[in-house]
């Protein structure tokens, strides 16, 4: 089986990542799974899905204080048998009125976007539940770099019976299918939700859900062209992180990351992923994390790399569910067992002719931003690959992406990546962080979403009374400039978690990224209060 968080290595290297995943869970649990997944129950797990529900933990499940935020959970039914399950943060106080809302689904396919929600950027998040050393408190914490402090963010599972979502229908096989169940979706929670029906969407996801939400984009414009301006649903951006969109673009490129991160030799050229897989892991000296190749792989029941025991153990937990409004016992398949937060989708795109890249550049061509972050240690879906893709987007901005230098990412000073913005494209590369930006350097990723936030009255671009300041500042000579020989310095992997510990609790004023294509625009930004990052 293909385990769902290896979705980027695909053709020659689709059988190295799918030797890796075999060898990451049990080949019984496997086969157990896979003939679980692929019979639908007769009737749902409960009587009446929770439609609109807040969401209310005891506070023996919370650590510390502080104001809780206000947020909802529930079902919305995208046929008669199915449902799909959300987790809904509004904005926090003194967001802008008309924030936009931003829509977070996991990747896969068929990882849920509670992982999101409760480990990178949801208000509460379980700190250290996936470390492994037994001090994880079985509490949500507040997370200051949640990116509910300037926007609405909603988190959904699907496709269908992904996570808490459940029904009793056909799973879904496609990118396309997943289109018109999200249209579906969104009308019906805006149907829950007039208060928030008319607002801009951002599109967001990570690894796998670059197909995702380039189909939810082509599936909401032919709703669109169908129907009347007051149902039109408006996007103004799409986010991705280390996200898998083009197999053309992005599928040859391990071997060259490879040797840009100085894992196999300048001069060796492996004729497989496979093969330089072997030689990073002989290099190394020991098998690596295959989302962040400066730790270790682990194995066990509930591994994917990193340990989702215990994160799937709390989702499970009968006061967790009661305080979600899950319906029954829906969330067993994705966190029980060793399913590590994912369901088996083996046949998922298979026969799908839906071309997720031409997508993407339609997105650009009709004057939706799109910003593309990769996190640099992971070996899932590489940073080198990633801006393969953004390189070959085609639109009328791409001259302007073309053009546009390379800058530094500066975080308190420190150079941590590579940013470079043009015709309504931004990509970013991170360095110190792996295929979860978010939970490596979530300042960085603060700074991402931040590129397609509308600007904040009040806020300055200038650090000022100690302030942390994050910006794109121009590179003469980029340290790690793609493309060009492969670099020959170390690398910096520890420097920005030590970095950002040293600072404590600061404020991060946000530049967004430059504009290049509308001259003598003021630089924007946002601010955002933070704490030290947890990695």
């Amino acid at each position: 089986m293909l385990r769902a968080r290896c979705p980027c290595l695909i053709a020659a290297a689709l059988a190295a990542c799918a030797a890796l995943a075999s060898a990451r869970l049990r080949k019984e649990e496997d086969s157990a799974a896979d003939a679980l997944n692929s019979v639908h129950p007769a009737e749902l797990p409960c009587l009446n899905p929770a439609k609109r529900a807040k969401v209310d933990f005891p506070e023996h499940l919370l650590l510390g204080g502080g104001a809780k935020p206000v947020m909802y959970s529930g079902y919305v039914n995208v046929t008669g048998q199915d449902f799909l399950f959300y987790w809904f943060a509004e904005a926090q106080a003194g967001a802008d009125p008309g924030a936009p809302l931003i829509v977070w689904s996991n990747g896969g396919p068929g990882c849920s976007a509670m992982e999101g929600m409760t480990t990178e950027h949801g208000p509460l998040v379980l700190f250290g539940v996936r470390d492994g050393g037994g001090t994880f408190p079985g509490k949500l914490s507040e997370n200051p770099y949640s990116w509910n402090r300037n926007a609405h963010v909603l988190y959904v599972d699907q496709p269908r019976y992904v996570g808490y979502s459940c029904g009793t229908g056909p799973s879904v096989t496609s990118s396309e299918g997943v289109g018109k169940d999200f249209v579906a979706f969104l009308q019906g929670w805006m149907r829950l939700f007039p208060e928030h029906s008319r607002r801009e969407l951002i599109l967001a996801s990570e690894s796998y859900g670059g197909r995702y939400v380039t189909a939810w984009y082509a599936a909401m414009a032919d709703h669109n062209s169908r129907v009347s301006d007051e149902e039109r649903l408006t996007t103004t951006g799409i986010i991705l992180g280390n996200g898998f969109v083009d197999e053309a673009a992005q599928g040859y490129s391990f071997a060259e990351f490879a040797r840009r991160q100085g894992l196999i030799p300048a001069h060796s050229f492996p004729t497989s992923s496979k093969q330089a897989r072997e030689m990073i892991a002989k290099n190394l000296g020991y098998q690596p994390n295959y989302y962040d190749y400066r730790l270790r792989e682990k194995e066990c029941c509930g591994c994917s790399s990193y340990n989702y025991k215990p994160w799937g153990d709390w989702l499970l937990r009968e006061d967790v569910a009661k305080a979600l409004n899950v319906c029954g016992d829906a969330g067993t398949k994705a966190f029980g067992g060793c399913a590590a937060g994912c369901i088996s989708l083996p046949d998922f795109d298979k026969d799908s002719t839906f071309d997720a890249k031409a997508a993407m550049s339609q997105a650009l061509e009709d004057g939706v931003k799109v910003t593309l972050y990769y996190g640099m240690q992971d070996t899932a879906c590489n940073y080198v690959g990633g801006y393969a893709l953004a390189a070959s987007l085609r639109w009328p901005g791409s001259s302007a992406f073309k053009k546009a230098p390379f800058e530094d990412l500066a975080i308190g000073g420190m150079d941590i990546g590579k940013l470079k913005s043009g015709g309504g494209l931004t990509y970013l590369q991170v360095d110190g962080a792996g295929h979860m930006v978010p939970v490596n350097s979530p300042a960085a990723a603060t700074f991402a979403i931040g590129t397609l936030l509308p600007p904040m009255a009040g806020a300055r671009c200038t650090e000022e009374g100690g302030a942390l300041d994050v910006q794109g500042k121009s590179a003469l000579q980029p340290r790690r400039h793609l493309l060009s020989g492969p670099s020959s310095e170390p690398l910096p992997a520890a420097e920005l978690a030590v970095a950002i510990a040293l600072v404590g609790v600061v404020t991060v004023t946000l530049a967004r990224a430059m504009r290049r294509e509308a001259p003598g625009t003021m630089l924007s930004c946002q601010k955002w209060h933070v704490l030290p990052a947890v990695a």
